[in-house]
Formats: C-alpha cells, sequence, structure tokens
C-alpha cells in the first residue's frame, strides 16, 4: 500500500494589509491582519484561512489624538476576512465610530 499524499490548497490571495483613506488631509494608514488557519471539517473540506484586523484597528487608531479620528469615522473598513481555499472569500465589514475610551463599530470591535 502507498502512503497518502496531502496537499494544502492555496488559491486566492490573503487579506493581510488593508490601506485605508482619510476623509481629509492625513495620509492613508495600513492595518494589519492575524491571519489563522483552520483544520478541514466536514463543511470546509480544505479548511479555511480567517483574517482578523480587529486588534490592529483598535491598536492604531488607539494611538491617535483625538481630532485626527474625525477624519475616519463612519470609513468602511474590514474586520474579518474568510478564505475558503477554493475560490471563494467572504468578508465581513463595518463603518469607523469612535467613542471617548475605544474604537467602536460592531460587536466584534467591542
Amino acid at each position: 500500500m502507498h502512503p497518502v499524499s496531502f496537499i494544502t490548497p492555496f488559491h486566492a490571495n490573503v487579506y493581510h494589509n488593508v490601506l485605508i483613506h482619510s476623509s481629509g488631509p492625513l495620509p492613508p494608514i495600513y492595518i494589519c491582519a492575524k491571519v489563522g488557519q483552520h483544520p478541514h471539517s466536514t463543511s470546509f473540506p480544505f479548511g479555511y484561512l480567517e483574517s482578523s484586523f480587529v486588534n490592529s484597528l483598535k491598536f492604531v487608531f488607539g494611538k491617535f489624538p483625538p481630532n485626527w479620528l474625525t477624519y475616519f469615522k463612519g470609513t468602511l473598513v474590514p474586520l474579518v476576512a474568510y478564505d475558503f481555499l477554493d475560490r471563494r472569500i467572504a468578508t465581513l465589514c463595518g463603518c469607523l465610530h469612535f467613542t471617548a475610551d475605544s474604537v467602536t463599530d460592531c460587536p466584534l470591535l467591542t
């Protein structure tokens, strides 16, 4: 009996950094993703890659002075992207909102 060979499929470009533009005089900024691989299952025969931008959003915008945040308020940003390794990618997005003590958007950012 011959040993079974496995090949890890990798089809699409994984989102790992995204450029976010301001609505004013500030230059665009990059946010980076934490990328994790999930094992295969019945629902996902190749497994999938999950790219989360949540921590990067909190870190980057948490360092900005409050008056800079107004130039990014309401900007559409990716929160989590799923690459199913079979040419399908699903991306959850949200609009930036800032409070006095945090960056908020939806339950994923709180």
